[in-house]
């Protein structure tokens, strides 16, 4: 079975790849060198972030950590930042897939994914890439966030999001 933790470091650049096939480009040349990747999280550290995180604060409190314990989190690898530190994702894509135009990572929150798409159009209009990747990941989703949320009220009491609406 294929190590989940393996998995979502991946996610972004298979996703991209997979776009740029389906758009035609896995068997014709493109311009790579002018192609940007622009990618919108919001979330902060992501719940893999967290795990090598709590990992690497064990010793802190406990004086001989567990094998069983350790066995059940992730080990770090020159792999692990992409599914930590958010910004690394757009640039491990655009190194991967070796495009040469623009690469970073926006964070707006909830707005991220409109805020990569904006960037994506403002690269194209103004002539600095010649095609633009724009994608969005949401990092957290685990307890703590809903803990989070929660405790500050900004989710729905109905449980469902009505973020315009006269009555919420």
């Amino acid at each position: 079975m294929a190590n989940p933790m393996t998995m979502d470091r991946n996610l972004a650049l298979e996703v991209v790849r997979r776009a740029l096939e389906n758009a035609g480009y896995g068997t014709r040349p493109f311009p790579g060198e002018r192609t940007s990747v622009i990618v919108g999280s919001g979330g902060g550290m992501s719940d893999l972030g967290q795990l090598y995180s709590f990992r690497a604060n064990l010793p802190s409190f406990l004086k001989k950590v567990p094998e069983e314990l350790l066995a059940r989190l992730p080990e770090w690898t020159e792999d692990s930042f992409p599914g930590t530190l958010v910004n690394v994702i757009a640039g491990r894509i655009a190194n991967r897939l070796d495009l040469g135009g623009t690469n970073f990572t926006v964070d707006a929150a909830c707005g991220s994914s409109l805020a990569a798409m904006h960037v994506a159009v403002r690269e194209l209009e103004t002539g600095s890439s010649d095609l633009a990747i724009a994608g969005a990941v949401d990092t957290i989703q685990n307890p703590h966030a809903y803990l989070c949320f929660s405790k500050t009220q900004a989710l729905s009491p109905r449980g469902r999001c009505r973020t315009f609406d006269a009555n919420t």
